[in-house]
């Protein structure tokens, strides 16, 4: 028996040793997850918060639709229509006042291409003409070569 207990734990430290390199193998591995664990904490937080307030935001419309109901019940058909009107008034005028702000600021996308295109002025061109027209003169001067 005794000859048996030492083979064994001959084999258990085999075993061991076996498992001991595996893990040091895998340690690279490990630690690239805790990093990605780690820097996903902050999403998971951000997505426990959105989670929050989807669900506070559900609340309030339900609340809001819930109290809108109750004062429609006291309104009587013209004054409701009359309400129906206001608010497709007001979300017409959102949607107008939006698609005005878009194209205004198409419109200066627009001009500031042009400027960014055409801002030097004819009399910087006509000035840089006659300095080009002077340094011509000179160079042909300079080569005995008159104009």
């Amino acid at each position: 028996m005794g000859g048996r207990s030492a083979d064994l734990e001959i084999g258990d430290t085999a075993g061991l040793e076996t498992c001991a390199t595996l893990r040091t193998q895998l340690q690279p591995v490990l630690d690239q997850l805790a990093a990605f664990e780690a820097a996903l904490r902050p999403y998971e937080q951000t997505k426990a918060q959105l989670a929050e307030a989807r669900a506070r935001f559900r609340t309030l419309t339900d609340e809001f639709v819930d109290e809108l109901k109750r004062r429609c019940g006291g309104m009587n058909d013209d004054q409701k229509r009359a309400l129906v009107l206001e608010l497709s008034a007001q979300d017409v005028q959102a949607g107008l006042a939006a698609a005005a702000a878009e194209k205004r600021q198409e419109l200066d996308r627009f001009l500031e291409g042009l400027w960014d295109k055409y801002r030097v002025t004819l009399t910087d061109l006509r000035n840089q003409r006659v300095t080009l027209e002077r340094c011509l003169d000179d160079f042909l001067r300079d080569l005995n070569y008159a104009r």
